[in-house]
C-alpha cells in the first residue's frame, strides 16, 4: 500500500489486529489521530508503528 502526502504528516499506528494511517498538520496530530483510531477500532496493544512528516512546498 502506498500513501502520497504533501505539505503534511502522516502517522501509522498498529495493534493486534490491524493498523490506522491518518494524516495531520504536525506529526503529533497525526499520530494522535492515528492511535486515537486504532483503540477506537477494537484493537489492543496499539503502538506507533511509523510517522514523517513531507518537506514544506512553497506556493507561490
Amino acid at each position: 500500500m502506498a500513501n502520497t502526502y504533501r505539505n503534511q504528516c502522516i502517522a501509522v499506528a498498529a495493534g493486534d489486529n490491524g493498523s490506522k494511517i491518518r494524516f495531520g498538520q504536525s506529526e503529533d496530530d497525526a499520530l494522535a489521530d492515528a492511535m486515537q483510531a486504532c483503540s477506537s477500532s477494537g484493537y489492543t496493544e496499539c503502538h506507533q508503528y511509523h510517522s514523517k512528516c513531507s518537506t514544506p512546498q512553497r506556493i507561490n
